[in-house]
């Protein structure tokens, strides 16, 4: 059975082609291909395959052999010649892959440096409590190929495909056509990939006061509240507004480095539709710049948006700003706390208070009774 692992990397389009083939499994069955269902949040974004080939332990991944074996029963049960699992979380770990499965083929796709940096950057405030500025040096490291080169070194000359990620180098012209070129199936699917089903737009990054606001609330303990919050603004997020955290005149400096650092990456492995992929680099223009920064009044709107969206517990929510986040200090943008303060409903602030007010009694209760008694 051949085994296609699709390792992302990540900000390459993962969640839409995982959603994609979410929604088109029986097909994907019809044309031998077993992809394994797996869970998507309510904005279809998920792991992909990654817990169905490994287990958690801690931080650190580490492959269940049975969960290899029955994956590879069922695309057998299923009468398939193909199993495709798909994860970027796949792209750190293709010596373990290779280890469980034997032999593999590796589908990944390479996104422009600068635009992986910016979109890792904005990633890393949704999701890994960010709350520095972006900044960027004019001699930048790209991480990307780094991982790409690493996934390369690993495999043999013919197993792994590496293809641009950028709209004008697309087979078909969108990522879902490319990745069905990319399988060799694109003919017997083309009619599918405009159906609607699993092509909205997925995992699009903050816009700048989205970003922002989730930037000033990384430095506080939100609890259970950080993926609440994080489901929220990416749902605010939709429109996938285009801009750039990169100065201009930065802009051509970095470009020029990168655009190096492609060629030479190009000269030792190969990339698909290559001399095009460098060409759409040499002719990229930034995104509108946009300054991080944002206004007392654009803070108020998304406050109160998110304050009466559906999932937010607001007492524990003020709880936490009562008890917490009050009490530090050196706080950015302080201002920002005694407005988010002020969002709150008066039936709030009367619940936190009868709360702790009984709490108050209870202890008060307590020791009363331990004086009584001793």
């Amino acid at each position: 059975m051949k085994i296609i692992i699709h390792v992302g990397p990540s900000k390459t389009g993962t969640s839409a082609i995982q959603n994609w083939l979410s929604s088109h499994q029986k097909n994907l069955l019809e044309l031998g291909i077993y992809y394994p269902p797996h869970r998507v949040d309510i904005n279809g974004i998920s792991s992909g395959n990654l817990l169905q080939v490994f287990d958690r332990d801690g931080d650190e991944l580490i492959v269940n052999n049975q969960k290899v074996q029955d994956v590879l029963t069922k695309a057998s049960l299923n009468k398939c010649d193909r199993l495709l699992l798909s994860s970027e979380f796949f792209s750190e770990h293709i010596d373990a892959l290779i280890g469980a499965f034997g032999s593999v083929e590796v589908i990944a796709y390479l996104r422009y440096p600068l635009e992986f940096t910016q979109s890792s950057y904005n990633q890393s405030i949704k999701r890994h409590r960010q709350t520095n500025r972006f900044g960027i040096r004019m001699k930048p490291q790209a991480f990307n190929l780094e991982r790409l080169e690493k996934i390369c070194n690993k495999l043999a000359n013919n197993s792994y495909q590496i293809r641009p990620y950028h709209k004008e180098c697309f087979e078909g012209g969108n990522l879902i056509a490319d990745f069905c070129q990319a399988l060799g199936i694109y003919d017997s699917v083309s009619y599918m990939i405009g159906d609607g089903k699993g092509s909205r737009q997925i995992n699009t990054s903050y816009t700048i006061e989205n970003l922002e606001f989730k930037r000033w609330f990384n430095q506080f303990n939100l609890a259970n509240h950080a993926k609440t919050l994080d489901t929220f603004l990416q749902s605010e997020s939709q429109t996938g507004e285009q801009y750039s955290l990169v100065k201009p005149e930065l802009f051509e400096i970095v470009k020029s480095h990168f655009n190096e650092l492609i060629k030479e990456f190009a000269k030792k492995y190969k990339v698909y539709n290559v001399e095009r992929f460098i060409q759409v680099c040499q002719n990229l223009s930034p995104n509108p710049y946009k300054e991080q920064f944002l206004s007392e009044n654009d803070f108020k709107v998304i406050a109160d948006k998110f304050l009466s969206a559906r999932d937010v517990d607001q007492l524990t929510l003020f709880t936490l700003y009562m008890n917490d986040w009050k009490k530090m200090d050196n706080i950015e943008r302080p201002e920002f706390l005694d407005i988010f303060g002020s969002r709150f409903s008066l039936n709030i602030r009367f619940r936190f208070y009868i709360k702790a007010m009984y709490r108050r009694m209870k202890k008060l209760f307590r020791l009363l009774l331990l004086k009584t008694t001793s």
